[in-house]
């Protein structure tokens, strides 16, 4: 958990040093991951979200064009990706603008 924890940390703020630490905490535990039976799925879930990228979505706006925009990025399931809502303020331009 530890380590997807990490792992959504650094698809959030994009700090390669959630990177490393998640990729530390799953190699670690590689040669251990299969005495843990059940509970081994979590490590299996943390490298798989190591080795896929992370995709987030964000819809900034209001209205039918927004709402149909955001009904699209949620359609496909992705375990990997994050889809958000923005409604249009100054500070949320200014955010998205830098990047």
């Amino acid at each position: 958990m530890a380590a997807i924890a990490l792992l959504r940390l650094y698809a959030y703020t994009n700090e390669a040093g959630y990177r490393e630490r998640a990729q530390q905490t799953i190699g670690l535990l590689a040669g251990m991951a299969g005495q843990y039976g059940l509970f081994a799925a979590t490590y299996g879930i943390a490298a798989v979200y190591f080795l896929q990228p992370h995709t987030q979505v964000v819809v900034v706006g209001s209205g039918e064009a927004a709402d149909r925009l955001y009904a699209c990025a949620v359609q496909q399931f992705n375990s990997g990706k994050r889809c958000s809502g923005l409604p249009p303020t100054k500070l949320s331009l200014k955010i998205f603008r830098r990047r």
